[in-house]
């Protein structure tokens, strides 16, 4: 259990004696109130569920998934946010696709790079994947030396050339920021993001068939959620009273105090909030009929980038006619911050700087993503900055026994992941079955 600080329990001792009025309820409604229906708060509910205890997830959107979102579009249907499931045979959600009827398959280990508007030759792509896996090395064992400095301090000094893309595909596309603004501790204690696969029908899909059976209630924002008395969320539809919660809202929504904790949280909370800000992590998704670009299925391909203003494709999805242009980072943020237009603007002049202007004409209709202005997201993963990678640790632990936190930004090696934020909401469900009782059963 956290810390409270004496200030803090004076305060708590003296307010005691005059509760809020909704903090006054007496018998509880569920044994746990879950806030957010994204992976983290899916994978606490059936945790909680299998062990017999009452459960309601309370979502501030009108769907289930969190920052995954499938949905139809074209010809087909679009993961508009997180799509990958890496490490894919001990991936807690791949695992369970099975059941749900879903099929997994492999990302290509093959990369396709561009140089300009050709494929890259073989001694280019060579000089790239070492300039990657050099970076990478270099910056672990930085990160590993406890040193509190950012992952770009550490790029070897003779990366020139494709230090641009190296950037991109460890910073902004991998985690949302440029390397420049995270931590190289947080990257060097995370597992590696190998062994990717997808989910056949886009995985906000799967999330959604993995809540069949739960207590869900939408457009149902958490504002205020007091442990006074009873734990109590208070929602805009209406107040739930429970033994426990278990938080996984963003970051972000909880350093922009979107929820109101009474009492309020140990100080080291809110320092976590601001320091594991979340990247920016937007998609734009192109419906290109016919295959006009002669791409395989799932092919993925990266540029030689000269500057920030880089991207990556995912082509023909799941066999299909539509592709994912992903960026990140502070370009991502800029261009995200002037609305849709500019990503779908974007997003066609990168096809024509990359296959030529005929590719542009090819383009049937394009729509994006727009995390950053979601109001109950506001953005992509979590990263941590330099001297704050510890605070995952802080968000792991339970408040006062009442309140525990979940999702991506409190796992340590799976930070920006949705194994990650699976495992950390079976984490929270197993810390609030020790207080209140039970066990789940183990699959």
């Amino acid at each position: 259990m956290a810390a409270i600080n004496r200030r803090a329990f004076a305060l708590g001792g003296s307010a005691a004696l005059a509760l809020p009025a909704f903090a006054q309820a007496q018998a509880t409604d569920f044994d746990v109130v879950i806030v957010g229906a994204g992976a983290a708060g899916i994978a606490a509910a059936r945790r909680l569920s299998e062990a017999g205890r009452r459960v309601v997830i309370v979502e501030a959107s009108d769907r289930i998934g969190g920052r995954a979102h499938t949905q139809n579009f074209g010809s087909g249907h679009a993961d508009l946010g997180a799509n990958v499931l890496y490490g894919a045979d001990a991936n807690p959600i791949a695992r369970l696709a099975a059941s749900q009827k879903v099929e997994i398959v492999r990302a290509s280990p093959a990369t396709h790079l561009r140089v300009g508007k050709r494929v890259a030759r073989e001694g280019e792509v060579e000089i790239f994947l070492s300039s990657l896996a050099r970076t990478r090395r270099a910056i672990q064992e930085g990160g590993r030396a406890g040193r509190a400095v950012h992952a770009a301090s550490f790029f070897p000094k003779d990366v020139t050339e494709w230090r641009p893309s190296v950037d991109f595909m460890l910073g902004a596309f991998e985690r949302g920021r440029d390397l420049s603004e995270i931590a190289a501790q947080d990257i060097a204690v995370s597992a590696e993001r190998g062994d990717a696969a997808y989910a056949r029908g886009g995985v906000g899909a799967l999330l959604a068939k993995l809540a069949q059976g739960l207590t869900v209630r939408l457009s149902s924002p958490a504002t205020r959620i007091s442990t006074w008395k009873n734990t109590y969320v208070e929602t805009a539809r209406g107040g739930i009273a429970a033994r426990a919660a278990i938080v996984t809202a963003s970051t972000a929504v909880l350093a922009a105090q979107k929820i109101k904790f009474e009492p309020a949280l140990p100080a080291n909370f809110g320092e976590a909030f601001t320091k594991l800000p979340l990247g920016t992590l937007e998609r734009i998704v192109v419906d290109l009929p016919g295959n006009p670009l002669g791409l395989a299925k799932d092919e993925r391909v990266f540029e030689q980038a000269t500057d920030t203003k880089a991207a990556s494709m995912l082509a023909n999805v799941d066999g299909g006619s539509l592709a994912y242009i992903d960026i990140g980072g502070k370009f991502a943020a800029e261009l995200a911050g002037r609305g849709p237009g500019a990503l779908t603007t974007f997003a066609r002049e990168w096809i024509g700087e990359t296959f030529g202007n005929d590719a542009i004409k090819a383009i049937a209709r394009a729509t994006s993503s727009h995390w950053a202005k979601e109001p109950w997201i506001l953005g992509g993963a979590s990263v941590a900055i330099p001297g704050a990678q510890g605070l995952r640790k802080v968000l792991s632990e339970g408040v006062r026994d009442r309140i525990w936190f979940a999702g991506e930004a409190t796992h340590d090696t799976q930070c920006g992941t949705l194994a990650g934020a699976w495992e950390s909401g079976e984490r929270a469900a197993d810390a609030v079955l020790r207080r209140i009782g039970g066990a789940a059963r183990r699959r």
